[in-house]
């Protein structure tokens, strides 16, 4: 939608602009006064009996309804244009405008007519009494009409006009200018590139770059570099020589990341730019005033940007929010007006591009496919692996933050760059004002991260280990520790955990992770599951390859969830997503670790990939007792023998029972150790398969 400039009244105008208003309303009410009429009909605008005044014509007197009067208001108007034209009348455009149309023209290499039209174009669109004025003219114009009227208005020949304002013109081709194909009014018909522009033409600047700001700008060289963005180093490794040879002799490459919001996608295309000696310049999202530009402008923004460097080297675009230009109605988006009016010149726009240019958005799944194909490289720009976190934290930290405080936030998966980056920002300049800065700024980020919907209590508690979690207190069909001590030998393994809730699998796992002093990379069904086709596939790959980064334990808790039986299958992305997991396990040489509570459902030649499946049961008598003796002692309580007795003859106990009554623990204290056993009966009277069953001993 355009925007227009505050109207100010026809006295308050320079003179210069006055005459020029002057003299085309002179000139199209002698030319169109069958229009003018039409216009006429429900009483004059105010700025045209203003105006009309000013040249002597006595429009107050007269009853333009009534022939006579209006055969003299013709003549009154006859005689004033040819007085002006006498005068030497002609239009005038202010000094500012002359001087930014002249460096604009030099830079683009307009035509005089193409200058000529655009230095029309930005005064009309200026000053509304000039609109006004025009709009006598008619304010249904064909395309003919309105290339005549400007042809009259400018006194050049038509067909040179015509030649300006075509498809090929640069006027055309750089979207300063374009026309539309409806019948308007001569404002509306000829659109300018944005109000923002229009308001920086008729503002003194520097040099061409600070006429166009608002459209471009120059980005500063940012922080990072690309050796902070090692996890995406094999893209970057093929991106840096195709936009080198790109920069050095201006041709276009197309080059589309996209990441969830905060991953460092704009510090990556700083880093990039600065890799490859390039200067970068945005394609900006928001005008002069600060006003968001719509899809539309800021496409036209681009090939004005592509017009005006098309003979530089060293020179770089980004393309932010890419999203929004690209946008497909068919895949579920609100398409723009102009992808939706015409997909081809979309991609004829990416195919003709001879500038480098990194688009950026936030997701691709809104994109037409066949925009996607326009892309020389495509990929994504993921959170960044622990390892990669840590450091960036430390980085942005300086003496901000304690080594636990960093360890403890780096394992929040869905920390981003940017988020880390302005809360340390933010208390470090209030640091001296504050007691505690680093438990200020894990509080912030902590606080943000929930605002963002990721679930901090589960992360926290991820990777904890109850304290008195013993592999020989867990009953399973294998010696745990000589299970750890043999992976820590061979260094990988795929290792199925089965057993019924609360047994201990995941428990397992951390148990491992802390044996090996490897870190643990624990993805639940929900982290992995996508409603989004070929979204589960995406992220399984993307969970292995953060394992082979972080040279961790991959987990895969709940698997159960997606590595169905495909015999059942009843819809294709429930094969591909079980094809998925088999292929990445086949090519993973780390250690993998797979739960479930329901081994019968898991497809069978998904089983044959593990190399021991490892069954959890419920606790034996003892590991029971001891399991009872160990927890009681860590809240400061005696067993009785009647309490003991009485833990022995609880089936279906597992170490989760043990674990939720220790949690309970701290809000509802135990008060005694009687107490303790009939807390642990209600854990176990809620499972079903203990319902129905009598109270008894487990097989030892």
């Amino acid at each position: 939608m355009r925007r227009r400039a505050p109207r100010i009244t026809f006295d308050e105008i320079e003179h210069e602009i006055k005459d020029s208003i002057l003299l085309c309303a002179l000139k199209i009410t002698t030319l169109y006064p069958t229009h003018f009429i039409k216009s006429s009909k429900y009483g004059l605008d105010e700025i045209i009996c203003a105006i009309f005044k000013s040249a002597g014509v006595p429009v107050d007197a007269l009853d333009l309804d009534e022939p006579k009067d209006r055969a003299k208001f013709f003549e009154e108007v006859k005689i004033a244009y040819q007085k002006a034209l006498n005068d030497g009348m002609q239009i005038c455009y202010p000094p500012i405008l002359e001087h930014n149309i002249q460096k604009l023209s030099d830079a683009i290499k307009l035509s005089r007519v193409e200058a000529l039209v655009l230095k029309f174009t930005v005064l009309l669109s200026f000053y509304e009494e000039l609109r006004t004025v025009t709009d006598i003219a008619g304010a249904d114009l064909s395309t003919t009409q309105a290339i005549k009227l400007i042809s009259v208005l400018l006194d050049e020949d038509v067909e040179e006009i015509k030649i300006a304002l075509n498809r090929e013109s640069r006027l055309a081709t750089s979207g300063l200018l374009r026309v539309e194909a409806y019948n308007k009014s001569l404002y509306n018909k000829i659109e300018v590139l944005s109000s923002g522009f229009v308001e920086r033409m008729m503002s003194e600047h520097k040099n061409i770059y600070a006429v166009i700001k608002g459209i471009l700008t120059a980005t500063d060289a940012g922080t990072l570099d690309v050796g902070d963005y090692g996890h995406v180093q094999k893209n970057i490794s093929v991106l840096l020589p195709l936009l080198k040879s790109s920069t050095e002799a201006p041709k276009g490459s197309n080059i589309l990341i996209y990441g969830s919001p905060g991953t460092g996608k704009t510090e990556l295309a700083k880093a990039i730019s600065k890799a490859v000696g390039a200067k970068l310049y945005e394609v900006d999202y928001q005008d002069s005033a600060l006003k968001a530009l719509d899809a539309d402008d800021r496409l036209r923004a681009f090939r004005l940007a592509q017009v005006i460097f098309e003979n530089q080297s060293g020179v770089m675009l980004m393309f932010d929010e890419a999203e929004d230009v690209f946008r497909d109605e068919d895949r579920g988006g609100y398409a723009n007006k102009t992808t939706q009016r015409d997909k081809a010149f979309v991609n004829r726009l990416l195919e003709n591009a001879n500038i480098p240019t990194i688009w950026l958005t936030n997701s691709v799944r809104m994109m037409d496919e066949a925009v996607l194909r326009r892309f020389d490289m495509v990929f994504e720009l993921p959170i960044p692996p622990k390892k990669k976190r840590y450091q960036i934290i430390q980085d942005e930290a300086k003496e901000l933050l304690d080594e636990k405080s960093i360890n403890e936030l780096s394992k929040y998966e869905r920390l981003s760059p940017a988020v880390v980056a302005k809360t340390l920002r933010v208390v470090n300049s209030i640091k001296s004002n504050i007691d505690e800065p680093s438990a200020a700024a894990k509080m912030m980020i902590e606080d943000m991260l929930k605002a963002q919907g990721h679930d901090i209590s589960e992360q926290k508690s991820a990777s904890k280990l109850p304290s008195f979690y013993d592999p020989s207190l867990v009953n399973t069909d294998i010696d745990l520790s000589e299970l750890a001590r043999g992976i820590e030998g061979a260094k990988s393994a795929r290792i199925c955990l089965y057993g019924a809730p609360g047994t201990g699998k995941s428990a397992y796992g951390r148990w491992l992770s802390e044996y090996l002093e490897k870190p643990l990379i624990l993805k639940k069904g929900s982290d992995l599951l996508s409603k989004w086709v070929g979204g589960t596939e995406k992220n399984i790959k993307s969970a292995f390859e953060e394992a082979f980064d972080e040279s961790g334990i991959l987990l895969f808790d709940e698997v159960d969830s997606f590595l169905m039986d495909r015999n059942s299958a009843q819809n294709n992305w429930e094969i591909t997503q079980v094809n998925e997991l088999l292929t990445q396990m086949e090519g993973f040489g780390g250690i993998f670790l797979a739960t479930t509570n329901l081994m019968d459902n898991l497809d069978e030649a998904s089983l044959r990939r593990f190399d021991a499946k490892v069954e959890f049961g419920y606790l034996k008598k003892e590991q029971a007792l001891r399991l009872y003796l160990s927890c009681l002692k860590e809240v400061g309580l005696r067993a009785s023998v009647d309490a003991k007795d009485a833990v022995k003859r609880l089936s279906h106990l597992t170490p989760g029972d043990f674990a939720t009554v220790m949690r309970r623990n701290r809000f509802n204290k135990i008060k005694h150790a009687d107490d303790f056993v009939t807390r642990l009966r209600e854990e176990v009277d809620i499972k079903k398969d203990a319902k129905g069953s009598k109270m008894g001993f487990l097989a030892s």
